[in-house]
């Protein structure tokens, strides 16, 4: 197998699969939070990344081993500009894309809170509308007969 050349992201993606359905089969709608958890316990310098060693720490911690060539295919994809696995790019790939109804209520949230239409929230913004003014659709259905 090309790990390390054209092969790498199938790899990857398929050990990302192998690694969501353990963490859902032993943590269930928790595997997220318990791979964060995970990840920030065993990063001992606290740069949000991990080197090789503590990155078979945190997936052996939560019960996943895989072949040694598969930590070491992780670790190439996930650290391509420095050597260890980085936090964000990492677990960032186990998050689902929020639906179309909750990004459009992030969205409208942010949009309450961006006072000065930067697109960025700073210090000042943050708090400053109360978010009671947003306009919530209602959960229930209503029938019509």
């Amino acid at each position: 197998m090309a790990f390390y050349g054209v092969g790498i992201d199938a790899e990857v993606i398929r050990l990302i699969v192998e690694i969501k359905l353990k963490l859902a089969n032993k943590y269930g709608a928790f595997g997220i939070r318990q791979l964060d958890l995970a990840f920030k316990n065993y990063d001992r310098d606290r740069r949000m990344d991990l080197d090789a060693e503590e990155f078979v720490g945190v997936l052996n911690a939560l019960g996943i081993f895989v072949r040694h060539i598969d930590y070491q295919a992780l670790t190439k994809y996930f650290g391509r500009d420095r050597p260890g696995v980085d936090y964000a790019s990492f677990v960032d790939r186990f998050r689902e894309p929020l639906c179309s109804k909750k990004e459009k209520l992030v969205k409208q949230v942010f949009d309450k809170l961006d006072t000065n239409g930067s697109g960025y929230l700073d210090p000042a913004e943050i708090g400053s509308p109360p978010l009671s003014k947003l306009t919530c659709t209602s959960r229930t259905k209503t029938s019509t007969s």
